[in-house]
């Protein structure tokens, strides 16, 4: 542990006014919105018109990413884990490295992806992913 990691952990985070959290909440709501999908709409039911056709994320998506958030609990039980908000973050990053990959063709596309573990540097840390293509 250096100096400068402890003052990072004991460090207070800053107080965001309420222009900031709403520009967050903007940035996170645009990250989500490629993992939506349209719903399907009633033929014998169609909306009023003009409105804007309503979009969920899906429960299941394509891909193999095991049960990470179990196996990053199980991880944190016992007490080698990333911590709750680095692990929904890892999670988040693989589910789009697993789904989000541009410019590539189909043959090409991540099949499964899993956390191989993360490499602490000098500089700084490296977090490892396998994927299969």
């Amino acid at each position: 542990i250096t100096p400068n990691t402890l003052q990072c952990v004991a460090a207070k985070r800053p107080v965001q006014t309420v222009e900031e959290k709403e520009a967050h909440l903007k940035v996170l709501k645009a990250k989500v919105q490629p993992f939506k999908v349209e719903v399907p709409v009633d033929p014998a039911n169609p909306p009023p018109e003009g409105t804007v056709p309503e979009e969920v994320l899906p429960a299941e998506v394509e891909g193999d990413m095991g049960d990470l958030l179990q196996d990053f609990s199980l991880l944190e039980r016992a007490g080698v884990g990333f911590g709750k908000d680095e692990s929904l973050r890892l999670f988040l990053a693989l589910k789009t490295l697993l789904h989000k990959n541009p410019g590539t063709t189909e043959p090409e596309k991540i099949s499964r992806v899993r956390l191989w573990g993360k490499i602490y540097g000098l500089d700084s840390d490296y977090i490892v992913a396998e994927a299969v293509v």
